[in-house]
């Protein structure tokens, strides 16, 4: 009698694709315990942290990632996927709105953890669902307004340039945006200014919507719908005050009780409050032109490369050599005050949002320092947006109270004082800590900012020792 082995245990991307191919269309229970399954996780933890241009195992996880979640739009009967389309009737039922979004929500995740444009067709249907949903709402009926709050979520994900997210954040985002969607309303005319206005798309359009605060002159679209948000830039502004001038119970405590359960610190929800005040138009480099500009440029990526680049430079240790560490050329696309655009092509590359990159155009030229904000990966290109943080970086090592241990240092000397880059999880990110530096003892600032694999900090005082 022949033994009998019980079947494989399938992978949880296997059933995954098994529970897509169960939906059936209208079986709205299908749909959800699809959207529920722990296999889009699986999918998004290969490429959610890699290097782009994304190659191999990494790419055919968001291939499929991308393929099952259209799949799962065409399989409920609602629309089309090439270019995505929505069908009329399908906005008949509320429920169906609701499954809808939340699949669209799944695709734009997917996207933005890839660092990757949505799908051709994304925006014009999102503005279809939103445009029925926003008249649904003058009418009176008031059952849309949940739906209303999920259309603006999708649009403020949008303002907040999802391109800019540090892999692993977007769960995180996604909590911070909904508190701030209930701060928000839809209008038909134009807001006063960037304070108040956040977010602009034209409904006939394909494109993502606009924030507010970077609307081109010249733009003029059919079906313009905007995101009026004077009670959310109150909040915006809110949160800059410190927390001894912020009453318990408003905005800055609910965005950081969110934050914190969501297993943010205190530092990385500023972190957010600091690109949400760039969106509303608080700072002036936003309002500046970008020039177009051509040439390429040598540039390194990360903490610890671009220290080693700057070292070399400043010791010029290795006379007619190239550096060590590892230099991609990227082509120079604009450029305004505060920073470039950048295109990487066909190369396997270290890029992240929230690296540092140094860069320069020539051998004899110093290093600038730059951190990445955004990425775009098409595929075979990626675009890269940098802001400039120094034209001079100085770099040196530094060792800790009571350790000699030898760390690198990236300083950055200004009028207001000098700003410190160190490896990240260097020392307790809450606490003030101290360096020697030569002879010198910094006394450091409790971090500032988080990136990638570094940490900024300012200097509070420097002792002689």
């Amino acid at each position: 009698m022949s033994e009998t082995h019980p079947p494989p245990r399938l992978t949880e991307v296997q059933a995954l694709r098994l529970a897509v191919e169960r939906v059936q269309p209208g079986d709205q229970a299908a749909v959800l315990r699809a959207l529920c399954h722990p296999g889009w996780a699986s999918l998004e933890s290969v490429y959610w942290n890699a290097s782009h241009p994304i190659t191999g195992a990494p790419r055919q996880a968001f291939h499929d990632y991308r393929e099952l979640s259209l799949a799962l739009w065409t399989r409920l009967g609602v629309g089309t996927v090439e270019p995505m389309t929505v069908y009329r009737q399908s906005l008949n039922s509320p429920t169906v709105i609701d499954t809808m979004l939340r699949i669209l929500g799944r695709i734009y995740a997917g996207c933005n953890l890839a660092y990757s444009p949505a799908p051709p067709g994304y925006w014009r249907t999102v503005y279809a669902i939103t445009g029925f949903v926003v008249a649904q709402c003058r009418d009176g009926e008031t059952t849309y307004e949940s739906r209303r709050n999920l259309c603006l979520q999708l649009w403020l994900m949008a303002w907040l340039n999802p391109f800019s997210l540090v892999a692993g954040r977007l769960p995180i985002a996604v909590r911070l945006v909904g508190l701030l969607s209930k701060s928000c309303s839809y209008s038909l005319t134009p807001p006063t200014h960037a304070g108040s206005g956040l977010a602009a798309a034209d409904l006939a359009d394909d494109r993502g919507p606009i924030p507010f605060s970077r609307l081109p002159l010249d733009w003029s679209p059919q079906l313009p719908l905007y995101v009026n948000a004077q009670s959310a830039a109150y909040a915006i502004e809110t949160l800059q005050a410190s927390a001894a001038s912020v009453q318990a119970g408003d905005a800055y405590e609910m965005l950081l009780a969110a934050g914190q359960a969501a297993g943010l610190t205190a530092s990385e929800v500023r972190d957010f409050v600091k690109r949400a005040l760039r969106e509303f138009g608080h700072t002036h480099s936003r309002s500046i032109p970008r020039l177009p500009s051509e040439g390429t440029v040598s540039t390194s990526v990360g903490m610890i490369d671009s220290w080693s680049v700057l070292q070399e430079h400043s010791l010029r240790t290795r006379p007619g050599r190239g550096p060590s560490a590892p230099l991609l050329t990227a082509e120079l696309v604009n450029h305004s005050a505060g920073g470039f655009l950048l295109r990487y092509r066909g190369i396997p590359s270290c890029l992240r949002a929230g690296a540092l990159l140094s860069m320069r155009c020539t051998d004899a030229e110093p290093w600038t320092l730059c951190a990445i904000r955004w990425l775009q990966d098409n595929g075979s290109e990626v675009l890269t947006g940098v802001e400039v943080l120094s034209n001079y970086p100085s770099s040196t090592q530094a060792t800790s109270e009571g350790d000699t241990t030898q760390v690198p240092v990236i300083h950055l000397d200004a009028e207001d004082g000098r700003s410190v880059y160190l490896p990240l999880g260097y020392a307790d990110p809450g606490n003030v800590c101290q360096i020697t530096v030569s002879r010198e003892m910094w006394v450091l600032s409790a971090v500032q900012e988080l990136g990638d694999d570094w940490e900024m900090r300012t200097v509070l005082d420097t002792l002689l020792v």
